[in-house]
């Protein structure tokens, strides 16, 4: 779809979607900030009324960061064990302790 001259100009200076847009832009700061760990401290705030502000900036310094966690969580392929099978060989002086072993794996 190819908009017109009067239609671009229309959503640069009104910017209809301006709400909508900036509610995805706040949601995308917090996904950035679990999954990167960039301006993961500007998610913590002091509270008001209940700490004092410099327990607040402990708590920004002490922060740990869950990037680990969320990684784990969206990356459930590397979890999946691929065996790609192989030669199974046991030396052993008795072939009598070689079939007990067999026994024992099975």
């Amino acid at each position: 779809m190819t908009l017109s001259d009067e239609q671009a100009k229309f959503i640069i200076k009104k910017q209809p979607n301006k709400e909508a847009i900036a509610v995805k832009q706040a949601k995308s700061k917090i996904l950035k900030a679990h999954v990167t760990g960039i301006g993961d401290g500007d998610l913590i705030e002091v509270i008001e009324n209940f700490e004092r502000k410099e327990y607040g900036n402990t708590r920004k310094k002490l922060k740990m960061s869950n990037k680990d966690i969320i990684c784990r969580v969206m990356k459930p392929r590397n979890k999946i064990y691929i065996a790609k099978g192989g030669v199974e060989s046991y030396i052993m002086s008795d072939i009598k302790k070689v079939e007990a072993y067999k026994l024992f794996l099975a």
